[in-house]
């Protein structure tokens, strides 16, 4: 446990001091107090409006801080073998998976915490403040975040940083339609059973990120505006990305099983 601790906080000090992280954390706060003049520019009530743009820049940037995250630690870690420079031990590969893996964890939790934080401040100029609706809304973001982290961790250990990224990105694409999947492939419209059967299956094979969507009134299973969704309802979600993260990372642990971190 003390190695997978000390690789975790020498991975959150390296992701810190990462400039990249930076200028998306930039973004992403510009991009939350951009929605004050969106919200000016609204028809309906700007709070409204605020608060969609507020979780979308949270979730979107959030997810390419995953992305990139995931691609690109591990990565680099194996092909440079400066590993042997964090540990001067005999390192097993859950040790050393699982330590960068939190260190990541550990790093996407304070990016959504400063994202959240001027989130929160936005609304309070327009008296709106924090609300638990919008607490569940971001734990809902951040579990999928850390889904989205393991599905790049596991697709940088197939491939090169760049295609994994874009794979990644494609899959959570994919991850957010599968409310649509499903529907297409249980209604029959496409007239073919073949890609129904494989409509279907990429439905319970791929990521659910549907289960996370939680940005506006446009879900259609839960909402910000109106229907609350429960407590219930997060555990439910957390609970599917905390399985669906433990087998991303045992698929990872088996991929890396010839690498010589020993």
């Amino acid at each position: 446990m003390d190695r997978i601790l000390a690789i975790a906080g020498n991975t959150l000090r390296e992701t810190n001091r990462n400039r990249v992280m930076y200028v998306l954390l930039l973004f992403a706060v510009l991009m939350i107090l951009g929605s004050v003049t969106m919200g000016k520019l609204a028809l309906r009530d700007p709070v409204i409006l605020i608060k969609d743009l507020g979780l979308a820049a949270i979730s979107l940037f959030g997810m390419i801080i995953a992305v990139y995250l995931g691609v690109t630690v591990v990565h680099r870690e194996l092909e440079q073998k400066t590993v042997y420079f964090i540990i001067p031990k005999p390192l097993h590969r859950t040790e050393f998976l699982l330590g960068k893996f939190l260190g990541m964890c550990a790093t996407l939790v304070i990016q959504i915490t400063v994202m959240s934080s001027v989130f929160f401040m936005v609304l309070m100029a327009y008296g709106a403040g924090a609300s638990v609706v919008l607490l569940k809304a971001l734990v809902l973001t951040l579990a999928e975040m850390l889904v989205i982290l393991s599905v790049a961790l596991f697709l940088s250990s197939l491939t090169g940083p760049i295609l994994a990224g874009f794979l990644s990105l494609a899959l959570f694409v994919l991850g957010r339609s599968s409310e649509f999947m499903r529907q297409l492939a249980t209604s029959g419209k496409t007239g073919w059973s073949a890609m129904d059967s494989l409509l279907n299956g990429a439905y319970y094979v791929l990521p659910d990120f549907h289960l996370f969507a939680v940005s506006g009134a446009i879900t259609q299973r839960v909402s910000i505006h109106g229907n609350f969704f429960t407590w219930g309802y997060v555990g439910y979600a957390c609970g599917y990305g905390a399985l669906y993260i433990t087998i991303m990372l045992g698929l990872t642990m088996l991929r890396l099983r010839r690498k010589d971190l020993v």
